[in-house]
């Protein structure tokens, strides 16, 4: 497993924005770990493996051009189940809500996505 999973946020941001390191390695090395570990864990209620893939994507080739949001342009995190996610289930973990999608982001999940951070689920 890669070592990219323990690295704060901050060593992440200041690696990717270097170009020591691809944003698209960072989420796929999250991915993984998720994928290796959650079937026993059950941190997530919702993976986005594929939207943070394509974001991921999308800050490489922004960092390439020289487009850099912020210190977290590139940078995975994933929001507990409590804040709205635009288009994405969020629950609250409680199955009254367990099918719900909402229209809108909270506050901190689109200053997140402004700021270039890759939402993993």
């Amino acid at each position: 497993m890669s070592d990219l999973v323990w690295l704060s946020m901050a060593e992440l941001g200041r690696m990717i924005a270097t170009k020591e390191i691809s944003p698209v390695d960072v989420v796929r090395a999250h991915l993984d770990r998720i994928a290796a570990l959650d079937a026993r864990l059950r941190a997530f209620i919702t993976v986005c493996a594929d939207g943070a893939l394509e974001a991921a994507r999308a800050a490489e080739t922004d960092l390439m051009t020289g487009k850099i949001a912020g210190p977290l342009h590139g940078v995975p995190w994933a929001p507990k189940d409590l804040y709205a996610t635009k288009g994405i289930r969020t629950t609250g973990g409680s199955k009254i809500l367990a099918e719900s999608v909402p229209s809108e982001d909270a506050t901190v999940v689109s200053r997140l996505r402004q700021a270039g951070a890759v939402l993993l689920g």
